[in-house]
C-alpha cells in the first residue's frame, strides 16, 4: 500500500469507529472485544509506523495522528495517547487542541507540572481558549488554589460566558465554597448549554448523591445514560445511588455494567465486594475482593477484605495468607495487625495473636478496639492480671470515646475479676 493511501485508509476507518476530538477522561473504557473496523486501524496503524518519517511533510499527518492518539486515550491506553500527541507536536507544534488533549492524558497520569505546562502553550497560542483556561482553572481548584482558579475562569467567562465548561467550572468552584444551591443550578445551565456533556450529569448526581437526595441523582444520572449508554463513571455512581436507597440488586447490575468496561476499577470491584458481604452472599463477596486484588495487588484495602471474608468462610490459613501479604506492603498499618491478630485468634494461635494487638496498639494507640481483643488474648493465656488492667485501660478510652457498649461490657469484665478475686479472698480468710 502507498504511503498516502494509508492516511487515507486510517482517517477513514477512525471515522467509522468515532473517535471524538474531545476527550472526556471519567469516560475511559476498556474496548473489549475488537470490531473488525477496530482490527483494520490496528493493521494499519502498524503500517503507518514503519512508514511514518518518510510522511512528515503531508498536510494530512497530524490530524491523523491526533484522532488516533484521541482513540487510544479513549480506550484508556494513555501511554500510547501520549507517544503519539508528544509526535503530532514536534511535526506542528501549532496544534492547539494536541496540546489541551496531552494535558488531559498527562493529568489522568498524575503528571501535573506537564499538564500546565501543555495547556500554557495552547494558551500561548491561542489567549482566549476556553478549554484550556478552565482546565487550569479546575487544576488551580484541586490544588485549593481558589483565587487562582477564579482568575482563569473570569478569562473564560469574558471570552465565553455561556460555555458549557465555564458553567461546569462555576460549579464546581461553587460545590468548593459549600454553595450547594448555587453549583446545581450552574450544572443546569451546563446541561442546557451542551446536553452531551456528560460531566455535568456526573457532577450533580454526586452532588444530589452527597445530599441524600438519591431520587433526584438516579433521574440526573438516567438522562445522562440516555447520551452514553456506556459511560463507565455514571454507571457506577447510579450503582452508589441506587446502593445508597437500598436498592441492592440494582445496584450491583450497575457496578458489573460499570466493571464491564473498567475491570481494572479496584474501587468497584470493592463496592460490589461489599454489597454481597451486606447481602451475606460471602463466596461472591470474596471473588469481587479478589477481583481487587488481582487488579491492583498492593492495594492494602482490597487485601484486608478479602482477608476478612476468608475468615467468614472459615479459610483461616489462607485469610492469615492474604493479611502477611498486606503486612508485608504495609509493616506500619495497625488494621492490617489488628486483622491478622483476630485470625490468629480464632485459630486459636494465641500468642501471636498478642504481638498483633499489642503492634496494633502501639501503631493507634487512641484506638481501644485494639486493646478489647488484647484482652481476650490474655484471657486464654491465663493471664489474668495483665488481662484484667487491659480491660481497664479499653474501658477508659472507649468511655472517652463515647462507645458506652464497649465501655459497658469492659467494666463488667473487670468487675468479672474483682469478684473472682473477692471471693478467692473470703475462701483464704475462711481457712
Amino acid at each position: 500500500m502507498e504511503s498516502q493511501d494509508i492516511l487515507k485508509d486510517l482517517s477513514r476507518q477512525l471515522e467509522q469507529v468515532g473517535v471524538n476530538d474531545r476527550i472526556d477522561p471519567a469516560g475511559i473504557r476498556n474496548n473489549g472485544t475488537q470490531t473488525l473496523e477496530r482490527r483494520q486501524i490496528s493493521e494499519l496503524e502498524r503500517q503507518l509506523e514503519r512508514v511514518i518519517d518518510s510522511l512528515r511533510i503531508d498536510d494530512r499527518l497530524p490530524q491523523v495522528l491526533f484522532r488516533l492518539a484521541n482513540m487510544h486515550f479513549q480506550e484508556g491506553d494513555l501511554t500510547k495517547a501520549v507517544t503519539l500527541y508528544e509526535y503530532t507536536l514536534r511535526v506542528d507544534s501549532d496544534q492547539i487542541p494536541v496540546w489541551v488533549n496531552l494535558a488531559k492524558a498527562y493529568a489522568t497520569l498524575g503528571r501535573r507540572d506537564d499538564a500546565i505546562m501543555c495547556l500554557k502553550n495552547a494558551i500561548e497560542l491561542d489567549k482566549k481558549n476556553t478549554e484550556a483556561l478552565v482546565m487550569l482553572a479546575m487544576m488551580a481548584l484541586e490544588d485549593m488554589k481558589t483565587e487562582e482558579c477564579k482568575k482563569y475562569l473570569r478569562i473564560a467567562a469574558e471570552n465565553a460566558p455561556d460555555h458549557v465548561l465555564v458553567h461546569y467550572c462555576k460549579g464546581m468552584l461553587y460545590l468548593r465554597t459549600g454553595s450547594i444551591d448555587a453549583a446545581i443550578a450552574c450544572f443546569k445551565k451546563a446541561i442546557q448549554s451542551d446536553s452531551r456533556y456528560i460531566s455535568a450529569y456526573i457532577a450533580m448526581g454526586q452532588t444530589y448523591l452527597n445530599r441524600r437526595r438519591y431520587d433526584e441523582a438516579i433521574e440526573i444520572l438516567q438522562l445522562g445514560l440516555r447520551h452514553d449508554p456506556n459511560h463507565p463513571v455514571i454507571l457506577a455512581t447510579l450503582g452508589d445511588a441506587s446502593a445508597e436507597k437500598g436498592l441492592l440488586e440494582q445496584a450491583l447490575e450497575y457496578y458489573a455494567k460499570a466493571l464491564a468496561l473498567r475491570p481494572n476499577d479496584i474501587r468497584l470491584w470493592i463496592r460490589k465486594g461489599d454489597l454481597h458481604r451486606l447481602q451475606k452472599s460471602y463466596k461472591e463477596a470474596a471473588r469481587a475482593y479478589e477481583s481487587a486484588v488481582n487488579a491492583d495487588p498492593n492495594n492494602i484495602e482490597a487485601w484486608i477484605k478479602a482477608a476478612q471474608m476468608f475468615l467468614l468462610l472459615n479459610e483461616r490459613e489462607t485469610a492469615i495468607e492474604c493479611l502477611n501479604t498486606a503486612r508485608g506492603l504495609d509493616p506500619k498499618n495497625s488494621q492490617v495487625a489488628h486483622e491478622r491478630g483476630v485470625a490468629f485468634l480464632t485459630l486459636g494461635r494465641l500468642e501471636e495473636a498478642l504481638r498483633d494487638f499489642d503492634d496494633a496498639f502501639s501503631l493507634s494507640p487512641d484506638n481501644p478496639t485494639h486493646l478489647y481483643y488484647r484482652a481476650q488474648a490474655l484471657e486464654r493465656l491465663g493471664r489474668h492480671d495483665e488481662a484484667r488492667r487491659t480491660w481497664e485501660v479499653a474501658y477508659e478510652l472507649f468511655k472517652e470515646a463515647g462507645n458506652s457498649t464497649r465501655a459497658a461490657e469492659c467494666y463488667a469484665r473487670m468487675q468479672r475479676y474483682q469478684i473472682t478475686k473477692m471471693n478467692h479472698h473470703s475462701e483464704s480468710s475462711l481457712k
